[in-house]
């Protein structure tokens, strides 16, 4: 049988596929515009269908239908781009526009079918707050988008309505889109790369959208056709990319965090409406106000709503870790130091006259309950007995978990009470424990931590005497001789 190879693995077919298009875009670049430029365009963008096949029979995502969509309408940019470059190659009818703008406008449903059927196995929901980070963004590209794009164009409606709308139609399904990809990109660091991905390609589009606005084909031309070899390269590496098939619900709604990309994504984002104010100066446009007050206005609300929701959780994190610090987790009990608040209220100064027992109780033979059955078991017996006490508590009762087995009882009852309490309580416990039981009552002067001693050696006791049983801790000792006196 021949041994295994140990040499190098050859690169796979994604390796391989995004290697070609990395070099066709690059060679695309270098060559002058040309037929050989535009033949090398259309490859690359024709390997974002090739990608798609390629991720769906080699990763096999679950569910297969959203890629399959999603491959469907990259096909038709692909198409719209071969569509894009045939002038270089044959004649073709002068202003028919829907001739490469169709396929295009086509792809943008299916496209956008096809990240929703895939983000949907993200998350439900990303949550208040992750929608009102996808409104700031997408606010914030929309100012930029209408000042430059849809109102310099506003009244071509009039003269060529077809050709306006589809001039239009581009940046604002981009900008459909961004707000779709930005809000399905809040999951986990390692499935959420496709989606961050298509995010990027989405990017790179309404990039090359708004510079063509911008510029025309002159001197912004080579910027659009880098922005859309970037898209394409993207979006192939988005869909062959393996996570594709790992993509799965990660969490709860509600649990995007605000990290530092995307606190500065958002950032950004609040700072175009000025922005875009500052660019048409510089451009030597005329400003526009109203874009900018509005837009800024929208701006600082979807500000303030999310200020308002991370202060809501904020509060709820601060709630939660005061429930932890007075809280024993497993029992759900008051733990040790919420036991020692409620005795050191109980028994202060003023508080003499009013009768206070103790009682500390342990579980009899748990590390052997423990060692016989699996701590499992332990912690379910904890639990069990911590819902049956609980259920039995006096008015005015504090019972907390005092640490491993033990238990502290603090009741405003003379001992007899509380014994005759305790007697009920080990009837009530459960699988047939049994538990030790040391009771002390307070003197109105002496100090908790002698309290608790006293209560201490009384457990002692019961455990010398064989178990199950109470024992009682005698007077203090100055309590004793002023009785005596």
């Amino acid at each position: 049988m021949p041994a295994p190879s140990t040499g190098p693995r050859p690169p796979g077919a994604r390796s391989v596929l995004l290697a070609a298009a990395a070099l066709l875009a690059a060679a695309c670049l270098v060559l002058p515009t040309g037929p050989a430029g535009a033949l090398l365009y259309a490859l690359v963008a024709c390997a974002m269908p090739v990608g798609a096949v390629l991720g769906l029979r080699r990763h096999r995502p679950r569910p297969r239908g959203g890629w399959v969509v999603l491959g469907s309408g990259l096909g038709l940019w692909a198409a719209g781009a071969c569509v894009q470059v045939l002038p270089w190659f044959a004649p073709t009818p002068v202003g028919r526009w829907w001739l490469w703008d169709l396929p295009f406008l086509l792809g943008y449903p299916l496209v956008g079918a096809g990240v929703w059927w895939v983000a949907r196995r993200t998350r439900p929901r990303p949550g208040v707050g992750g929608v009102i980070d996808v409104a700031v963004i997408t606010s914030g590209v929309s100012v930029l988008t209408w000042a430059f794009v849809v109102e310099p164009d506003l009244d071509r409606f009039g003269q060529d309505p077809a050709g306006a709308v589809a001039v239009l139609a581009y940046p604002v399904l981009d900008l459909a889109l961004l707000a779709l990809a930005v809000g399905a990109g809040a999951v986990s660091p390692r499935a959420a790369v496709p989606l961050r991905l298509m995010t990027l390609g989405l990017l790179a589009s309404l990039t090359a959208d708004l510079t063509w606005r911008l510029t025309g084909p002159g001197p912004g031309g080579q910027v659009v056709v880098v922005a859309f070899l970037v898209s394409f390269l993207t979006w192939t590496a988005a869909v062959t990319h393996p996570a594709a098939a790992r993509l799965r619900r990660e969490g709860p709604a509600g649990s995007v965090q605000l990290t530092r990309l995307r606190l500065l994504a958002l950032g950004a984002a609040g700072l175009l409406a000025p922005g875009t104010a500052a660019l048409q100066l510089a451009l030597g446009r005329e400003v526009d106000p109203w874009t900018v007050v509005v837009g800024c206005g929208v701006l600082f609300t979807l500000v303030l709503a999310r200020a308002a929701v991370l202060l809501e959780a904020v509060g709820a994190q601060a709630e939660r870790l005061r429930w932890l610090s007075v809280t024993d987790e497993l029992t759900g009990l008051p733990n040790r130091r919420s036991g020692r608040e409620q005795l050191a209220d109980r028994c202060a100064p003023g508080a003499a006259g009013r009768p206070v027992t103790i009682a500390l109780l342990d579980l009899d033979h748990f590390k052997r309950f423990n060692d016989t059955r699996g701590h499992p078991a332990g912690d379910t017996l904890l639990r069990e007995c911590a819902d049956a006490w609980r259920a039995r508590l006096p008015p005015g009762g504090h019972l907390a978990r005092w640490g491993g087995e033990e238990f502290l009882l603090l009741c405003a009852a003379p001992v007899e009470e509380v014994d005759h309490l305790l007697s009920g309580w080990r009837r009530a416990t459960p699988q047939g424990q049994t538990f030790s039981a040391g009771t002390a009552g307070w003197d109105g002067r002496e100090p908790v931590e002698a309290l608790v001693a006293r209560a201490d050696a009384a457990l002692y006791e019961a455990k010398s005497a064989g178990r199950a049983c109470t024992r009682h801790a005698p007077a203090p000792r100055g309590a004793r001789r002023a009785a005596a006196g």
